[in-house]
């Protein structure tokens, strides 16, 4: 009898257990950067990054900036529907300061919390958040990305255009001659 208790009470918590882990849900990001692994810029340098955010269920998920050592960091949005299985892609925009020291590192870290839904009142609602945190390593200015100090591009292209458009008219006024010397020649003949 005692024994048969004890195993109802197992088979009830195990049911509630099971219940309990099918309504949990998890955010988390998928993100190259991180602190072993930082994202790279150069001073003056602004870009707009993507980094993929996705969940074990379907949630609107708020995105913040829990810390930014330099005020470098800017969100596109701060609210995304993140469906089960999707990866969704949150834009993140950098602005590195034009006085900032090469070799420098700028910590920063992002938090997405599940929003709980709302009109259900009586219940209880955990929502799933995670973090990322990350750096940006300032570096020097790429040799491709620094501006030539020579002819531009435009100009090349322009010069090459110039010199075939001038040879062209070299030719037609050669052209133009050598007929005019011709029909010249075949009207002395007559």
């Amino acid at each position: 009898m005692k024994k048969m208790k004890i195993i109802k009470k197992l088979n009830l918590s195990l049911i509630i257990v099971i219940f309990m882990v099918s309504a949990v849900s998890a955010l988390s990001f998928t993100s190259p950067y991180s602190t072993d692994s930082p994202l790279e810029g150069y001073p003056g340098e602004s870009k707009e990054i993507v980094i993929p955010l996705q969940s074990s269920s379907d949630a609107d998920a708020k995105i913040s900036i829990v810390s930014d050592s330099a005020n470098i960091l800017s969100l596109g949005e701060d609210e995304y529907e993140v469906l089960q299985g999707v990866l969704v892609q949150v834009k993140v925009k950098i602005k590195i300061p034009s006085s900032a020291v090469i070799g420098e590192s700028y910590n920063f870290e992002l938090k997405a919390e599940e929003v709980g839904v709302e009109g259900q009142e009586g219940t209880v609602q955990l929502g799933a958040s995670t973090s990322l945190a990350g750096s940006l390593k300032v570096i020097e200015k790429p040799v491709d990305a620094v501006e030539s100090e020579g002819l531009s591009t435009t100009w090349i292209i322009l010069a090459i255009v110039l010199i075939v458009a001038l040879i062209v008219v070299i030719w037609f006024v050669a052209k133009g001659k050598k007929e005019t010397e011709i029909s010249g020649k075949s009207d002395s003949k007559k």
